[in-house]
């Protein structure tokens, strides 16, 4: 119930007892008492409803200080909630500037890097299957990863995680994690299928050892990419959580 709420229905109760108790007292037919007569009828009229008079000056004084306090207390919860948001202000901030604009961001490479999932279907004719694809990740994609590691690394975002909670900062650590695999594993690669590097046997691969560079960097990938789709989500819970109030102005 409103404090506007309960002023009306206070009022209305106010009135029916002043309607009640009014109109006997001023309109009633007074008792009859026997060898008491004459005497002023303002003071005979106190004299009678004393009691009356007393009541009604009570309940107005205990309505009068119920109201103050209402008051009191608001005006107190007001303030209350004005210190809290000027406490947690900073750290708002902190969580906004971590979001935007990189959530944005990350929610496009996400969707970029969600091609990753077709690469297979576009391979074809002769050749290892498993470096075709690694070659074709590694030209096509490798500038969102490189792109991705900018943004996670970036001052305002790496300020803001800190006030993760815990399931985020796994999804951010795990991300990163699978970016420290991938990212030298493409970069290798694709130097090696480059002919200007490729010349140099710097950059080739010794025998069997691309099929284990092969799968370990595609576990990364995938890992990435789920990481990824788990932190974006999460930072868009928060975004809608989190968001900043406006600046108090005093």
């Amino acid at each position: 119930m409103t404090s506007r709420l309960r002023w009306r229905i206070l009022v209305g109760l106010m009135v029916v007892l002043a309607v009640a108790i009014l109109f006997p007292v001023f309109f009633g037919e007074p008792r009859q008492v026997k060898d008491q007569v004459g005497g002023d009828s303002w003071r005979n009229l106190i004299f009678d409803f004393q009691t009356l008079i007393t009541g009604i000056a009570a309940v107005a004084a205990a309505t009068l200080t119920i109201l103050t306090m209402e008051e009191t207390d608001r005006r107190a919860d007001k303030r209350h909630q004005e210190l809290i948001e000027l406490q947690v202000r900073p750290d708002q901030l902190r969580i906004e500037r971590a979001l935007n604009p990189q959530l944005q961001e990350l929610s496009h490479l996400l969707s970029e890097l969600r091609e990753i999932r077709s690469v297979k279907d576009l391979i074809a004719g002769s050749g290892d299957p498993n470096f075709q694809w690694m070659s074709r990740v590694a030209l096509d994609h490798l500038p969102f990863f490189e792109k991705l590691e900018t943004i996670l690394g970036r001052s305002q975002f790496v300020a803001g995680s800190s006030l993760f909670d815990g399931q985020t900062a796994s999804f951010l650590n795990r991300l990163e994690d699978s970016l420290t695999t991938l990212l030298p594993s493409l970069e290798r690669h694709l130097k090696a299928i480059n002919p200007l590097t490729h010349a140099n046997d710097t950059f080739d691969y010794e025998e069997n050892v691309f099929e284990y560079v092969f799968f370990d960097t595609q576990s990364a990938i995938f890992h990435a990419l789920k990481a990824l789709d788990d932190l974006v989500q999460a930072l868009q819970r928060l975004s809608d959580q989190y968001k900043p109030s406006v600046p108090l102005i005093r």
